[in-house]
């Protein structure tokens, strides 16, 4: 029996790097694999994993042989940073080829574009959005809410007040979860969590007023769907991205996993409403979401880059996070975005550097 082929858009992230041990674990090969400017890493990882083909677009390689190897997998998973390979990433699903997607800002920009292959050969990688793909799919028609949790981030017992007063590097101390710093000051914010709903419209097509999260300190509850009779079913199990990574490269088969089941004879757990006064970046995400627009979906994410970024400078307080970010979303308001993959992709680096001079 053939070992399964795997390819891996994004490898030296955080994503990235745990699906390969998944990968590992599965008895998968790598045959192709990209990355950013991480170029002696994704080198490395070719030569210690035997990896038949790598590509970055920031060194001399071949395109041609990467895209040819990325067709010969049996899976491939998008962990990028950014959207340029969704024009790639499309042709893919549109060849039938098996697409596990954790770039937030691909599928909301891709909205309408992903829309076919919903249900079908994309799969979400989020702990989230993946915990709702498999408590829902039995359901779809029967679906009444959809609930994600939220850890609450760095910050969740300070004060608003207190907040701004303590230096952007202690947003990067997550209570449970050890990511990249990014997310984990969007974590901070909650702004993560309004991603995430964002993109839970675009994933599985439920009005916005179906959507909704909760404070959820133990991050054990990944996600609750309910159904139209009020069944609730909830997707728990321990933090942890190796669950969704593997049930993103092998469901409906699910197989035994590197994580360890919870003690559920120790566990206890505690859900609340999210102090939606204290969050700015969550408020103003909840209020994008009923909007039902998806441009300004998209520039709510890179409004949230532009924040991020300022604040880390310590150019701006927490509090004037959802200030800036309404800001820069108003004024790119009167751009569409185009109809292809590519304008898309230009369009989105267009708004970006916009959303800079903006920020000024």
């Amino acid at each position: 029996m053939s070992r399964c082929k795997l390819a891996i858009l994004g490898i030296t992230g955080s994503i990235g790097s745990q699906t390969v041990q998944v990968a590992q674990h599965l008895g998968c090969d790598i045959v192709a694999a990209s990355a950013g400017r991480r170029i002696e890493k994704l080198q490395s990882l070719k030569d210690v994993l035997g990896i038949d083909v790598i590509y970055s677009p920031y060194g001399n390689f071949d395109r041609k042989a990467f895209e040819e190897a990325v067709y010969s997998a049996d899976a491939i998973m998008v962990a990028l940073s950014d959207v340029s390979e969704m024009p790639l990433v499309l042709k893919l699903l549109e060849s039938g080829k098996r697409v596990a997607i954790a770039t937030k800002e691909m599928l909301i920009l891709g909205h309408d574009l992903f829309a076919p292959y919903r249900w079908k050969n994309l799969y979400p990688v989020d702990s989230e959005h993946a915990t709702v793909y498999i408590l829902m799919r039995p359901y779809v028609p029967l679906v009444k809410e959809i609930y994600l949790t939220a850890s609450g981030g760095a910050f969740r017992d300070l004060s608003l007040q207190e907040i701004d007063n303590l230096s952007p590097k202690d947003a990067l101390k997550h209570p449970v979860w050890s990511m990249g710093y990014k997310i984990t000051v969007d974590s901070a914010t909650l702004a993560n969590k309004g991603i995430e709903l964002l993109e839970a419209r675009v994933l599985f097509d439920i009005p916005p007023s179906k959507l909704k999260a909760v404070m959820h300190r133990e991050v054990i509850v990944h996600a609750m769907v309910v159904l139209h009779d009020n069944f609730t079913l909830m997707g728990a199990y321990k933090p942890s991205m190796l669950l969704p990574i593997q049930f993103s490269l092998t469901y409906p088969n699910l197989k035994a996993s590197l994580l360890k089941s919870v003690n559920w004879h120790e566990q206890t757990l505690h859900f609340q409403d999210i102090p939606i006064d204290k969050y700015g970046m969550y408020k103003l995400a909840i209020d994008v979401l009923k909007t039902d627009d998806k441009k300004l979906y998209m520039l709510y994410l890179i409004a949230d880059d532009i924040v991020v970024e300022r604040y880390m400078k310590e150019e701006i307080k927490f509090s004037q996070m959802p200030v800036l970010a309404e800001k820069i979303i108003n004024t790119l308001s009167d751009s569409d975005i185009p109809t292809y993959p590519e304008d898309r992709v230009e369009w989105y680096r267009q708004m970006k550097e916009r959303a800079k001079e903006v920020a000024i």
